[in-house]
C-alpha cells in the first residue's frame, strides 16, 4: 500500500516541522549508497543506513516514528527515510491523500487517543471561556498540502495540517507542552466553521466568550469617566492605584484587550503625572474612548473578540523561523516637547513569521541625554543579536516567547539557541505568501474589510506587510510638511503612494529611503493604510539590489538634499478631522468639568466646518459637547471621529 501521509511531505513541510538546515542533512543521507528502504505490506517503513541506525516508521506517522540513533524527536534518519521512500516511488505516482478530508474528520476519539482527555477537556474550557480564530480551508483545484494547507490562525500560533489525515504531521511553532492543545482546538474550531459557514475559504469565528465578561470593564470604564470629567491634570496623580486594582482584575478574568488598555492609560497618566514626554493628549483621548468602545461591543461581538478573553498572556515558542522586515525608531521628544532628564528611545524589529505568516515585533529601548543628538541603534542589542542584523537577517531560534500582541521576546540566557544570517534577497525566497503583498487593489479590499480599530485584537505590526514593487515614479519632499511621497505601480498597474514624514528620531531616514527608493525594481517592507480609495505605504525597509535598507537605522543624510514639490496629501476633510481631533484631546486633558473661555466657541467653529465637509451627523455628537450630559456625548463624538477618520 501506498503511504498517503508520507508523499505528501515534501522537503518545505519537513522544513516546517524541523529546520531546513536538518532537511538538507537528510536529503544528502536518504541519497547515500548505503541507505537502503522498504515498504511492508501494511504499510511500514523502514530505512537502514550505513551508520547503523535504522528509523521504523509505521502507521502511526511521524509522530510514532522510530530511530535507534541517540538524538531525540525529529532526527536526520526519520527524515530521510520520508525522503527514500518517496523517491522509492514510480515518477507517476499520485499525490494521494484521503478524498474529502477535513480537520473536523478527526473525532473527539481520535484526539484521545492521541492526546489524552485532559487536553480534549483544556481545548473545550479555552474555548468556552472565549476565543477567536480564524479557519483557511485549502484551494480545492490543489492538492491540501504545503502552503495550501489546512490551517487555522489562533491568537497564539497558526496551525497548518500539512498532511490530510495525520494530525502527527500538524504543524505549530509553540513548544511541545502547549502542541497537543492547540491542535485539539483548531480541530474545535473547524467543526464550528463547518456548521457556520461550510463554503468559505475564510471563515472567521468568535468562539464562546464569558456571558459577565463585559461586565467585568466597569471599573475601567469608571476610571475613563473621572479622567474625562475631572482632565488628566487633575486625574493624573490621584488614580494610580484604582486603575492598578482595575488592571489586575481584568487580568484574572483573562481580558487581554482591556488589559492592554489599562496598561496603556496607566503609562500615559503616569507619564504626565512626573513631566515625561511620552504624554500624549490625543493618544489619552483615544485610550479613553476605547474602553467605552470595548465594553459596549462586548455584548454584540463577544467577548473573545472584543475584550481578548481566554487567549494567554505569553507563549513559548519551539524552533521559529523569522525573517527581519525593517525597524521602526522613536524618542519620547519626537513631539518638539522639552524634556528634563534622559530621553527614552525605542526601536521596535519587524519579523515576518515564516511557518504562521503573522508579523511579530521585538522592541527595545535605551536612554540618551536630551542635548545628544539622535545616532542610529543598528549597533545595539536584542537577545544578544545587533539590531542591525535582526532588522534585515534571517533568524531561527528556540529562546523566543510571543505575547499575545505578537510582541516577540528574546532570552539572553539562550543565546547559544539563537542564530542570525543575513543572505542575499532573503524576502523573495524566504517570505510566505501571506506576508507579501503583490496586487494593490486585494490589500486595500482586505484593509477596507477590517471592522473599527478600537474593538479589533490590540495586535502590533497587523497591517506590516511586504510589498511588490514593478515601478516608482517620481520622488518628490515637501519642505514644509516634512513628507516624502512617491507612486508606485504593482505588475497589474494598480497604483500605490509611499508616504514618509520625517521624525527626528530618523535624521537620515528620508534621504536613505529616497536613494533606496531610486535604485529600481524593489519590494518595500512598510505599514499599509489607506486615503481616499487609495493604498498608503510607510516604508520600514527596501530591498534593493544591493541589499535591505533600513532608513530609520541609517546614519547619516540631509533631507533637504531631496527634490522639492510633492504635494501635501491633506486637503479640507483631513484638516477638519484633526481640528475635531485637537478639540476633543484638549477637552480630555482640562476636563469637561473645566473646560469655558473659548472653548463653546471652538466647538462651534468645529460643527461648521464638519457641516461645510458634509459631515453632519458628526458635527451634531460634536455640537452636543455644549449639552447637559457633556461625557456622553465627548465619548459618542469621539467614536465617530475616531471611526470616520479610520475609514478615510
Amino acid at each position: 500500500m501506498m503511504r498517503a501521509d508520507l508523499t505528501a511531505l515534501d522537503q518545505d513541510a519537513l522544513a516546517a516541522l524541523t529546520n531546513r538546515g536538518l532537511v538538507k542533512r537528510a536529503a544528502r543521507l536518504a541519497e547515500e549508497p548505503a541507505t537502503r528502504c522498504r515498504a511492508d505490506d501494511d504499510g511500514t517503513v523502514t530505512c537502514d543506513f550505513g551508520d547503523g541506525a535504522r528509523a521504523v516508521i509505521d502507521s502511526s506517522g511521524l509522530e510514532g516514528a522510530r530511530c535507534s540513533c541517540a538524538a531525540t524527536g525529529l532526527c536526520r534518519h526519520i527524515l530521510a527515510a520520508v525522503l527514500s521512500y518517496r523517491a522509492s516511488l514510480p515518477p507517476t505516482a499520485p499525490e494521494a491523500s484521503p478524498e474529502g478530508w477535513t480537520p473536523s474528520c478527526v473525532d473527539d476519539e481520535e484526539l484521545v487517543r492521541r492526546y489524552g482527555t485532559a487536553v480534549l477537556e483544556a481545548a473545550r474550557s479555552r474555548i468556552a471561556s472565549g476565543l477567536v480564530a480564524v479557519v483557511l480551508r485549502p484551494d480545492p483545484s490543489c492538492p491540501a498540502v504545503g502552503a495550501n494547507a489546512a490551517a487555522v490562525e489562533l491568537p497564539s500560533t497558526t496551525v497548518r495540517f500539512l498532511v490530510p489525515g495525520d494530525l502527527g504531521a500538524a504543524h505549530t511553532d509553540v513548544d511541545a507542552a502547549a502542541r497537543a492543545e492547540q491542535i485539539t482546538v483548531a480541530v474545535l474550531a473547524w467543526r464550528l466553521a463547518d456548521h457556520q459557514d461550510p463554503s468559505s475559504r475564510r471563515v472567521e469565528l468568535s468562539l464562546g466568550g464569558v456571558a459577565s465578561a463585559a461586565t467585568r470593564t466597569d471599573d475601567l470604564t469608571g476610571i475613563a469617566r473621572i479622567v474625562l470629567s475631572d482632565g488628566v491634570r487633575q486625574s493624573a496623580g490621584t488614580l494610580t492605584q484604582r486603575l492598578a486594582a482595575a488592571r489586575a482584575r481584568l487580568d484574572r478574568a483573562g481580558l487581554r484587550w482591556a488589559v492592554a488598555v489599562a496598561d496603556d492609560l496607566s503609562d500615559q497618566l503616569s507619564a504626565y503625572a512626573t513631566g515625561h514626554s511620552g504624554y500624549s493628549r490625543g493618544i489619552t483621548a483615544e485610550l479613553l474612548a476605547e474602553s467605552h468602545a470595548r465594553a459596549q461591543a462586548a455584548g454584540a461581538l463577544g467577548a473573545a473578540a472584543v475584550l481578548g478573553s481566554g487567549v494567554a498572556a505569553s507563549t513559548p515558542m519551539r524552533r521559529v523561523r523569522l525573517v527581519g522586515l525593517g525597524a521602526r525608531v522613536s524618542r519620547s521628544d519626537d513631539d518638539g516637547s522639552s524634556v528634563e532628564g534622559p530621553v527614552t528611545v525605542t526601536t521596535d524589529i519587524f519579523l515576518g513569521d515564516v511557518d504562521s505568516a503573522v508579523v511579530v515585533a521585538l522592541r527595545t529601548r535605551t536612554h540618551q541625554p536630551s542635548e545628544d543628538a539622535p545616532h542610529s541603534t543598528a549597533g545595539n542589542r536584542a537577545g544578544g543579536v545587533r539590531i542591525g542584523d535582526l532588522a534585515r537577517g534571517s533568524l531561527v531560534t528556540e529562546s523566543a516567547s510571543r505575547s499575545v500582541a505578537r510582541m516577540l521576546s528574546l532570552a539572553n540566557s539562550r543565546v547559544a539557541k539563537t542564530t542570525v544570517t543575513t543572505p542575499p534577497q532573503i524576502w523573495a525566497r524566504a517570505l510566505p505568501p501571506g506576508l507579501v503583498v503583490s496586487d494593490y487593489s486585494e490589500a486595500l479590499e482586505q484593509l477596507a474589510a477590517r471592522s473599527f480599530r478600537l474593538v479589533r485584537p490590540r495586535v502590533t505590526a497587523e497591517s506590516v506587510r511586504a510589498v511588490e514593487v514593478a515601478e516608482v515614479g517620481p520622488i518628490g519632499y515637501s519642505p514644509g510638511d516634512q513628507l516624502l511621497t512617491a507612486d508606485v505601480t504593482d505588475a497589474d498597474g494598480h497604483r500605490a503612494q509611499v508616504v514618509a514624514r520625517y521624525r527626528p528620531a530618523a535624521p537620515a531616514g528620508l534621504d536613505a529611503l529616497a536613494t533606496a527608493l531610486a535604485s529600481g525594481h524593489q519590494m518595500i517592507s512598510a505599514v499599509l493604510g489607506r486615503r481616499s480609495g487609495r493604498l498608503l505605504i510607510d516604508p520600514l525597509a527596501v530591498a534593493t539590489p544591493d541589499g535591505i535598507v533600513v532608513p530609520d537605522l541609517t546614519e547619516g543624510g540631509d533631507a533637504d538634499a531631496l527634490m522639492h514639490g510633492a504635494p501635501d496629501p491633506g486637503d479640507e476633510l483631513d484638516r477638519a478631522l484633526a481640528a475635531a481631533a485637537d478639540l476633543m484631546a484638549d477637552a480630555a486633558h482640562a476636563g469637561l468639568r473645566h473646560v469655558g473661555g473659548a472653548f463653546p466657541g471652538r466647538v462651534v467653529s468645529a460643527c461648521e466646518r464638519l457641516h461645510r465637509i458634509g459631515l453632519h451627523r458628526l458635527a451634531a455628537d460634536l455640537d452636543a459637547l455644549r449639552g447637559p450630559d457633556p461625557g456622553a456625548a465627548w465619548v459618542r463624538a469621539e467614536l465617530r471621529l475616531l471611526a470616520t477618520i479610520d475609514v478615510r
